[in-house]
């Protein structure tokens, strides 16, 4: 039987976040980021990557953003 990524992976993105955590016995935080976490999967997977990394990304992201819009750049 031949697997594909996206056929086992589809169904997982209609549960919502808290079926994820009844069904899977997820944390809160796991039920959160799971979609994303499909979502960063599936691009390792296009490009050939073995690993998907996105330093300190939210705070320091967050932070260059409001200055942007302060206008400090």
């Amino acid at each position: 039987m031949e697997w594909h990524f996206e056929e086992m992976v589809n169904p997982f993105y209609q549960f919502a976040s808290g079926n994820l955590q009844e069904s899977w016995k997820l944390r809160v935080h796991q039920a959160e980021v799971f979609h994303s976490a499909l979502n960063f999967s599936q691009l390792g997977k296009t490009f050939s990557a073995r690993k998907v990394m996105i330093p300190f990304f939210g705070f320091k992201e967050s932070l260059l953003l409001k200055s942007f819009k302060k206008g400090f750049f």
